[in-house]
């Protein structure tokens, strides 16, 4: 749920409610790619307050080892991180690699899978 707290013409400052914590709006999102860990999701909240990260759902489900523990454990547990987590759905792969082994009504049951 968005509780808007202010707002000035189409701008809101907000608070996000998740069912991981609060995310005070506007916010730094940073992205991971759990195939390329530059930076530790744990690390990202502990040493940048990240309150909220954004992963990709096609990269998750296209690595077999990262597909069976986002399934059987969360994406919290695959990725190690407290808060909230904003998944895309991958469809710019979906659309740039075209064969690809995965339909987007599939994608969609496993993003459900792995919240």
């Amino acid at each position: 749920m968005l509780e808007v707290k202010y707002h000035d013409g189409l701008a809101r400052l907000g608070i996000l409610h998740t069912r991981h914590g609060k995310v005070k709006l506007p916010v730094f999102c940073p992205v991971v790619n759990p195939n390329k860990l530059v930076v530790k999701p744990e690390e990202i909240h502990k040493k940048f307050k990240a309150e909220l990260i954004m992963t990709n759902s096609y990269i998750i489900y296209k690595n077999k080892e990262l597909r069976e523990v986002a399934r059987e454990k969360g994406v919290h547990n695959l990725l190690n991180f407290p808060k909230a987590i904003m998944v895309d759905n991958g469809g710019y792969q979906i659309h740039i690699y075209k064969n690809v082994e995965i339909s987007p009504s599939e994608i969609f049951k496993f993003q459900e899978e792995i919240r």
